[in-house]
């Protein structure tokens, strides 16, 4: 994987490799997760759409993600599909494949078609999002070592955590 800065832009090899690794100190991850490096340059030409005091930030994204065999593109403005109306703005139409709630539905639909119960005492329908995370032991284990490697580490409210599909 690489990390690019773009041409105009300050770049300090070393001062970008102790932002990225250093910080993270000899933080140690169990299998099946490793610390993997990036490859980290800065472009030889010019990006015409880079950032100056003209222009303020889009609120637009493109996201491109592939499922199988099938690729998929999405565009968003401020978190939503493009496209979507008021009346839609909080309902499933308005929601991007990658977000959170579709991210756990395609995980929880998964486990029904391979007939895996997540909690012994809940049916995965059931269950809220915090609580198959909190299954995960590895993973929470792993993600421990890492925040307290960096110190301080905002976490969002647990509420926000707490839905089921």
């Amino acid at each position: 994987s690489t990390f690019t800065i773009d041409q105009n832009t300050p770049f300090d090899e070393d001062a970008l490799k102790r932002a990225l690794y250093d910080r993270l100190g000899t933080v140690s991850l169990s299998f099946p997760f490793e610390r993997h490096i990036l490859q980290c340059g800065q472009a030889t030409i010019n990006f015409p759409f880079g950032k100056s005091e003209e222009k303020q930030p889009s609120p637009d994204s493109i996201s491109w993600f592939s499922i199988g065999n099938d690729g998929f593109l999405e565009v968003a403005v401020d978190g939503k599909k493009q496209g979507t109306t008021k009346k839609n703005m909080h309902s499933v139409k308005a929601q991007l494949k990658i977000c959170k709630l579709q991210i756990f539905n395609a995980f929880i639909t998964k486990l029904d078609e391979c007939n895996i119960r997540l909690c012994s005492d809940v049916e995965n329908k059931n269950l809220t999002y915090i609580a198959a995370k909190n299954v995960c032991k590895g993973y929470n284990d792993n993600w421990r070592n890492l925040k307290d490697s960096f110190g301080v580490w905002t976490s969002k409210q647990s509420t926000l955590l707490d839905f089921t599909v």
